[in-house]
């Protein structure tokens, strides 16, 4: 108190009613307005940060959008990818063929289509070399290493062709399937390139590389590390014994993924817009066995000749031998406009589709021939004859290469490529099977043991081969 004493008494008059309970009651009201200013505060900045956060949220999903769209857009199109596809892929010119190359004094070989010549003298172990890898591949192996993996073909598709729409949107993916042999390397490596740099590569799901036990070594690791570069999934499974190209391509389509399968050959070439008017035929029927168009690759020039097979279809005689036949033969009165696609009474394996629970329901093909020969028309049989259907879709375009290989001496010990007719005409044929043997005339009918094949026609509930001439093919029966 005695500091209270010190005080002037006007001053003690003003302190001393805050110095009691007064103190503690707007001390009370002072912290309950901050409380209350403070929560407001609070309020206020979540209120804010809320309405931020939906913005963003909103901002968010909004690029979402966009991004899907694009991805949509590019998906359907994927023109910007392929065209830069040609500086991704390497041209596959060894520093050999560019030493060949510049002492031939050869620019741009096989480019845009132009025949393969070489400019007279030719050195003479130029000559000996083009022999032997001839003698040994089949066709002008030497002339396939001087040209560019990538080369430049000319789009030959009528404008009919070039400006179809096709259902993108709903197609399926597709597995790949390239069996091979003993295959020269630039050859195989440009197939699988021209697949690439021609495909909407979103539809592919998988390229399947079936070596039937090759032994040259470049067909070993340096494949297998090669395949690893590519910008698309390429498997390359191998056989553990010499199976033969029907039961290799049995393997290769027991080991697919994708919905339908497309076989190539391993010395195709593939056009602008091949493969989407193949997988627009399976948008609405995937119990199909789909051909493209298919031109001539010739195995001394590589020139490809686009008109070989114009205007005509796939067909065969009565010794089961491939024809190419005019669309008029096949189609009588009910004419098809050039470019639609149309039934074909035959295919060719050199590029073929087919669903693939469809090829599996009606049993692949028949692992009891030989090493080459007939299962493709096997098979166009058992499609027609089984509740399936074979088209030819001219849109589609593609260059495949005949080499001078003569498979049909080529034998597991069973009798060759007659044996695969024998069993055809054995299995198919019916009372028809008199004719084929009439023009064949075979020193012996060995065929083998087809009871399997013939159960599995009867569980099909396979049609006979007189429907299969009154329905698809009538004028086999005038043909000698």
């Amino acid at each position: 108190m005695k500091s209270l004493n010190k005080i002037p008494m006007k001053l003690l008059n003003i302190i001393q009613p805050y110095t009691t309970r007064s103190i503690l009651k707007y001390s009370a009201i002072i912290v309950i307005t901050w409380i209350v200013v403070f929560a407001c505060f609070l309020t206020s900045t979540t209120l804010n940060n809320q309405q931020k956060l939906n913005q963003n949220l909103k901002t968010i999903n909004n690029l979402e959008s966009k991004m899907s769209n694009i991805q949509k857009i590019t998906a359907n199109s994927k023109i910007t990818s392929q065209l830069n596809l040609d500086f991704i892929l390497p041209d596959g010119l060894t520093d050999e063929a560019k030493t060949y190359i510049k002492e031939l004094n050869l620019t741009s070989p096989g480019e845009n289509n132009q025949p393969f010549h070489f400019h007279k003298p030719i050195p003479a172990h130029i000559v000996n070399k083009t022999e032997e890898m001839y003698n040994k591949y089949g066709f002008n192996a030497f002339a396939s290493s001087l040209v560019s993996l990538n080369r430049n073909l000319p789009d030959v598709r009528n404008d009919v062709c070039k400006n179809r729409k096709y259902r993108n949107e709903q197609f399926s993916k597709v597995s790949i399937i390239i069996p091979f042999y003993n295959d020269e390397w630039s050859l195989l490596m440009r197939t699988v390139h021209s697949i690439i740099r021609k495909s909407p590569l979103h539809l592919i799901e998988e390229i399947i590389l079936v070596d039937d036990y090759s032994t040259y070594e470049h067909l070993q690791e340096n494949l297998k590390n090669y395949t690893k570069s590519l910008p698309v999934t390429v498997k390359v499974i191998r056989t553990h014994k010499r199976l033969g190209i029907v039961a290799n391509r049995v393997f290769g389509a027991r080991n697919a993924v994708a919905p339908v399968l497309i076989y190539v050959d391993s010395h195709i070439e593939c056009f602008d817009g091949w493969l989407e008017p193949i997988l627009d035929r399976f948008v609405d029927n995937m119990e199909l066995v789909v051909s493209p168009n298919i031109s001539d690759t010739n195995r001394f020039n590589l020139a490809v000749n686009f008109n070989k097979t114009a205007g005509r279809t796939m067909g065969m005689n009565w010794r089961l031998e491939f024809k190419w036949i005019p669309n008029e033969v096949i189609e009588g009165n009910k004419s098809v406009p050039i470019y639609d696609p149309k039934p074909t009474p035959i295919v060719i394996f050199a590029v073929l589709a087919i669903g693939r629970k469809f090829f599996e329901k009606i049993g692949y093909l028949d692992i009891d021939f030989d090493i080459w020969g007939g299962e493709d028309f096997e098979l166009a049989l058992r499609a027609w004859m089984c509740g399936g259907r074979v088209e030819l879709v001219p849109c589609s375009l593609v260059a495949h290469m005949f080499r001078e290989h003569k498979y049909k001496h080529r034998s597991k010990g069973k009798g060759g490529y007659r044996w695969n007719m024998n069993r055809i005409a054995e299995i198919w044929l019916g009372k028809y099977k008199r004719r084929y043997y009439k023009y064949v005339k075979p020193r012996r009918r060995r065929f083998g043991d087809i009871q399997e094949r013939l159960k599995l026609k009867k569980e099909l509930n396979c049609k006979n081969f007189q429907w299969y001439l009154d329905n698809v093919f009538p004028a086999l029966k005038e043909m000698d």
